[in-house]
């Protein structure tokens, strides 16, 4: 009869079982298959069979400005998609941006794509975004948001309040394309030449998420703010992490994937 398996990654297995008949232990039996669906990380969004396809939209710290070489990098991006690929996770990234056409090094074919650009406002994210998710082959599954400290440090110096606004239509333009998108929407970074007002606009992303998640829709609060310390340590020029910092943020990242994956039932 079928047992049910769960927190293990989607993949081919052989199981040895040991049946207890009797005074008799020592019946085993071996059986291989294809673990599913079901609960855990085998199953839901990452149902196997199935390559997700992922966009990490943002700014400077999605396209993976190093803030200690002044390089570009593959920043959080490629430590997160290791950690998918050994959790046994099936993914590809998607974006109007490629890592190879910048000289930028990937983790593998599947993984060159980004929708991170340096400098971009949530507004401009929001205002792009709709013609991103039409191109048929990036259309993604799930999305990934990090940003919000442009928006306040740049001109016309909108409010916390505002650019939770600004948060709030970039998903609302996301849904507009996919009604059956998921989205993590995180806080932002903070670093030593961070805007002051950079915690109040975080305090409000929670209270954005909630809104779509009474709405029926998919959207999850990741904290991405109190993942490194506000130093120059972590941000050596003020406003970018290191190669260890983007390790950290990435499995911030893999850490609320698996949670909410082990914990809903996407459509």
């Amino acid at each position: 009869s079928p047992i049910a398996l769960s927190n293990i990654p989607a993949g081919t297995y052989t199981v040895s079982l040991t049946a207890t008949n009797g005074t008799d232990t020592s019946q085993a039996v071996t059986v291989s298959g294809v673990v599913s669906g079901g609960t855990g990380t085998s199953g839901l969004v990452f149902t196997s069979g199935k390559r997700v396809k992922i966009m990490p939209l943002g700014d400077s710290t999605t396209a993976g400005w190093d803030g200690s070489t002044g390089n570009t990098s593959p920043g959080y991006r490629g430590p997160l998609w290791s950690l998918l690929n050994d959790a046994g996770v099936s993914t590809q990234s998607v974006g109007p941006n490629s890592d190879t056409a910048n000289g930028i090094a990937i983790v593998d074919e599947f993984h060159d794509r980004h929708a991170g650009n340096s400098g971009w406002e949530l507004s401009k994210m929001r205002d792009n975004v709709i013609a991103w998710m039409n191109q048929s082959e990036q259309m993604p599954d799930v999305v990934l948001i990090l940003g919000g400290d442009n928006s306040l440090a740049h001109e016309p110096y909108p409010s916390p309040a505002e650019v939770a606004d600004e948060l709030r239509g970039l998903i609302t333009n996301i849904y507009s394309v996919n009604p059956n998108a998921i989205i993590f929407a995180s806080t932002d970074t903070s670093g030593p030449a961070s805007s002051s007002k950079l915690p109040e606009y975080c305090a409000l992303v929670p209270g954005v998420v909630q809104e779509f998640k009474t709405a029926g829709k998919k959207v999850f609060f990741v904290d991405t703010y109190n993942v490194l310390p506000a130093n120059t340590t972590a941000f050596p020029d003020s406003m970018h992490p290191t190669a260890d910092g983007y390790s950290k943020i990435a499995k911030n990242w893999f850490d609320e994937l698996m949670a909410a994956d082990a914990g809903e039932e996407y459509p």
